[in-house]
């Protein structure tokens, strides 16, 4: 995840040069044009074959439920619901996106840009219904730290450092509220696999922990063995990058913990999302304990690339979750039906977006389009600097 806020820093950083090539102080303008086609073709083909596994995943996980326990998703879908704790869901679901939101703001605030909270929730639900609706490469967070870029040209760094900020925040309370389960639930009825899952777990969310300790102060981003890092052959550049952000914050250390404290708060809303969908489901469901372990961890794998945040990725996660901890002959197909319940609830909460889209639609379209052609100007530079850096090894 950091990666690819890293990229998008590269993305908007870059934009003075992109204007320039346009210009024609760089390629020609055919060329670039030509370019640009087939890259932007290239990635058309890429995000529908990505699309393509993700609708493939899903299938295959209910046509692995049907030929199990045929008669298992008939049971789901004729038994009674609890039509109140479903409403609650999607509450709680949208409650913890104005949250998730609000820690945004507080961010953008905290490095001294001129930002409204109102324009915080526009932006904020703009992205989130982008992450559903958008098959290319511009999501929710690269939308968002575009149109920041673009209303304060002179602080791109700092438009971006806060989305990189949150996201990463976001992702260590992810893993901090799974490790904070462990202590209260009891594993060893668990499989095998779901224990070495819970020592991974630990371990993941003691690194995210002392990375967020170390954003706090000074010596953990400076000195011999942070130079060290930074010279590193692979990591080093991210890890500069990510060091650059935490030294925006250190003089802001009461918004990074305030921020920390909004995370968990979002993250257990989403926990008690996914705990009345379940028990507003037929069949039994795992407690509020074990959704506190297993909900983090397939939400973590919405960070992978494909459509729709995980679309699929995130099914299967669940699916399996469920079924390793609830000693429940539907607990397979109820971990799908779960998840596909609370994707439909994460759907009709982007669709606040819509109304902010409608309401200024040209001025969004037109920042999407910016966006999709930085990208693509970036990574042609990106393929420009390869290729020459490969014919100087040749020629040495």
């Amino acid at each position: 995840m950091v990666v690819l806020l890293s990229k998008q820093e590269n993305l908007i950083t870059g934009t003075a040069h992109c204007q320039r090539e346009r210009k024609g102080e760089g390629w020609p303008s055919d060329r670039f044009l030509i370019s640009a086609s087939i890259t932007a073709v290239k990635k058309l083909l890429a995000n529908f074959a990505k699309l393509g596994v993700s609708l493939g995943l899903i299938i295959y996980l209910a046509l692995d439920v049907q030929k199990n326990n045929p008669d298992l998703f008939e049971r789901l879908r004729d038994g009674d619901k609890n039509w109140t704790l479903l409403v609650m869901a999607l509450i709680f679901m949208t409650s913890a996106v104005m949250l998730a939101i609000t820690r945004w703001y507080f961010l953008v605030r905290a490095v001294d840009l001129p930002f409204r909270l109102r324009d915080a929730f526009r932006l904020g639900f703009l992205g989130y219904l982008l992450n559903f609706i958008s098959l290319g490469s511009v999501g929710g967070d690269l939308f968002k730290a575009v149109f920041i870029a673009r209303e304060h040209p002179g602080r791109r760094t700092a438009a971006v450092t806060s989305v990189l900020v949150d996201r990463a925040i976001g992702l260590v309370g992810l893993l901090v509220l799974a490790c904070t389960a462990l202590a209260f639930v009891d594993i060893k009825p668990f499989s095998p696999a779901i224990r070495q899952l819970a020592i991974a777990t630990l371990v993941a969310g003691g690194l995210g922990l002392t990375g967020y300790l170390l954003m706090l102060f000074r010596f953990g981003t400076e000195g011999p063995v942070a130079d060290w890092l930074c010279s590193l052959p692979v990591v080093g550049e991210l890890l500069q990058r990510v060091y650059q952000a935490a030294k925006m914050y250190q003089q802001r250390r009461g918004v990074l913990i305030l921020a920390m404290g909004i995370t968990l708060c979002v993250h257990m809303l989403a926990v008690l999302s996914f705990l009345f969908i379940a028990h507003g489901l037929p069949e039994a469901a795992p407690s509020l304990g074990v959704h506190c372990f297993i909900v983090p961890l397939a939400m973590v794998s919405a960070a992978l690339p494909l459509p729709l945040e995980g679309l699929g990725a995130f099914e299967a996660v669940l699916k399996y979750l469920y079924a390793q901890t609830t000693p429940d002959l539907a607990s397979d197909a109820k971990g799908l039906l779960v998840a596909l319940v609370y994707r439909v609830i994460r759907i009709l909460v982007a669709l606040i977006g819509v109304g902010f889209y409608l309401s200024s639609r040209r001025e969004v379209d037109h920042m999407i389009h910016e966006a999709e052609e930085l990208e693509i100007e970036a990574e042609e530079r990106a393929a420009e600097q390869a290729a020459e850096r490969a014919a100087g090894q040749i020629s040495e």
